[in-house]
């Protein structure tokens, strides 16, 4: 259990940096996040043989303990479907926090719409939202819609999504995809640290935005009065393929000032005033920056088009050379993580070209292979796990 409230650490640490649209740059310290903790009677069965309570319960006092001075609030919901209640407003005590979390004794149904709808009354237009549940909704509402309409009242709000289910996996990923959110589904430990890889570019290039000379004059496109307003939709993709890849967009004036965010889309578009931007585009761990020039009262699309792109095909082999469901953890050659696979039978991942570290993990075993990566080729690994493994 330790393992996986560590774990569970590095997730939100790493949460409450997330970006969205229009965000502007807020330090660690003013960051706020709203956790709301489901409170259903369905939060007493177990994952690993561990209430999936207790496993919440845990994760919080990780994670409270160990975020320095990260402000959160908790909300939680269970019983009637009028039965949300806001525990703490952001900036509550952390004990008191961690106290009124321990005392949740899960039952009855589940207004996860309503819970969100009061959970985004507090952070309103400046935070995140982790909502971790297990189930749907039970009372008559589609939260999927509710974060869709939330989104559009709080331009820079992210909700991101940790699950406990797969039956309701639909539409858990749903509320976090309307808000530019991340969910992951928590099976084990390393579904969650998968979401730790996913944000880490992300939150490098805040870190070099936070540095420019004009960070502190970043503003968030919700409070700009755009001039001959344009619309700037980016997508990044392989050359000669139609399909996009899933990637984060950075946008910069001449002068470094860093306008608008957006993150984890297939294709993303923003408003802004007429005129020339620098967009950096990232992907995996890959950046590419390109100059771009909105025109008033239309749609500028841009395609980044990457041609060094090659497959990387994982499987693993038990004792008998059957294949068996494996964890997969892939590394660039300085060691930074760049993306997990969690009990796959095989990994099909598109990488850019490159050399990288892949560790295969099996029934608590685990090897590890140095694999080339080559231009639109396929490179292809089986981890053979042997009974000494």
């Amino acid at each position: 259990m330790k393992l996986f409230a560590r774990t569970v650490i590095r997730y939100f640490s790493f949460i409450s940096f997330s970006v969205c649209i229009g965000a502007p740059l807020l330090a660690a310290d003013q960051q706020a996040t709203m956790i709301i903790l489901d409170g259903s009677n369905s939060m007493w069965t177990q994952v690993q043989g561990q209430a999936k309570v207790m496993i919440a319960r845990e994760s919080l006092d990780t994670l409270v303990k160990g975020a320095g001075t990260t402000s959160f609030g908790l909300t939680t919901y269970g019983g009637k479907c009028n039965s949300v209640k806001v525990v703490g407003g952001i900036g509550m005590d952390n004990t008191e926090l961690l106290k009124r979390a321990n005392k949740l004794m899960p039952k009855g149904r589940s207004p996860i719409s309503s819970a969100l709808k009061a959970a985004a009354n507090e952070v309103k237009n400046s935070g995140n939202i982790l909502l971790i549940s297990d189930g749907e909704e039970s009372c008559k509402a589609d939260p999927c819609e509710t974060a869709a309409t939330l989104k559009q009242h709080y331009p820079n709000l992210v909700i991101n999504v940790l699950g406990f289910n797969a039956k309701d996996e639909a539409q858990l990923q749903c509320i976090a995809n309307n808000t530019g959110g991340r969910f992951v589904l928590a099976q084990n430990t390393a579904s969650i640290g998968a979401l730790f890889t996913d944000l880490q570019p992300i939150i490098e290039e805040k870190a070099i935005a936070g540095s420019s000379t004009n960070a502190d004059r970043v503003v968030p496109l919700s409070s700009m009065a755009l001039q001959n307003p344009g619309t700037l939709r980016l997508s990044l993709g392989e050359q000669g393929r139609t399909d996009n890849l899933r990637s984060s967009y950075f946008i910069y004036t001449p002068d470094n000032q860093l306008v608008a965010q957006m993150t984890q889309g297939e294709a993303l578009q923003t408003e802004l005033s007429a005129g020339t931007y620098r967009v950096n585009a990232l992907w995996k761990g890959f950046r590419q920056s390109q100059t771009v020039t909105v025109k008033p009262h239309e749609t500028t699309e841009y395609r980044f088009n990457l041609d060094k792109i090659g497959t990387l095909k994982l499987r693993a082999t038990d004792a008998n050379g059957q294949t068996v469901k494996a964890n997969y953890a892939l590394y660039d050659t300085h060691d930074k993580a760049i993306t997990n696979h969690v009990s796959l039978e095989q990994v099909n991942e598109r990488l850019p070209a490159g050399r990288y570290r892949v560790k295969a993990t099996y029934n608590q075993s685990s090897l590890e292979q140095d694999i080339e990566v080559s231009p639109q080729g396929v490179s292809e690994q089986v981890f053979e796990f042997k009974a000494s493994n």
